[in-house]
């Protein structure tokens, strides 16, 4: 027995879309959220190691030397340690943006194909297949 596909709503076209680029971006979103987090404590460990400098001559102090002033990093250290004590709440909302980045790299083209196989193959007699069972 055969069973033909005339028309595939918009909405199935977009759901499946986008469930196949989620679950495909699913693993590089994680992988990509964890190397993030680990950047971001290495940066933030490297930023509170930055210490002021105390020079010194024959036992007298002469200054002090503070390189995040110097170089004007103090704003970007108090960002990352902000950061950083939110690392598992960072986590997940970079690895829930990946992941809506992959459905929609997936989604939106898997909807613009589902526009031009329904415009054109219903003339063509529409998909024919022994595999699909009415619903």
């Amino acid at each position: 027995m055969r069973y033909m596909v005339r028309r595939i709503s918009l909405w199935s076209a977009l759901r499946l879309g986008f469930l196949l680029g989620g679950l495909v971006s699913l693993p590089p979103a994680l992988l990509g959220a964890g190397m993030a987090v680990l950047v971001l404590k290495a940066a933030n460990r490297m930023l509170a190691q930055i210490t002021p400098i105390t020079l010194s001559l024959l036992g007298q102090d002469l200054g002090q030397l503070d390189l995040l002033g110097a170089l004007g990093l103090q704003a970007a250290a108090q960002t990352v340690g902000g950061l950083a004590d939110r690392l598992p709440w960072l986590f997940v909302l970079i690895a829930l943006l990946l992941i809506l980045a992959g459905a929609l790299t997936v989604g939106v083209p898997h909807c613009s194909a589902r526009s031009a196989t329904t415009r054109w193959r219903p003339r063509a007699g529409g998909w024919r297949s022994k595999w699909l069972r009415p619903i």
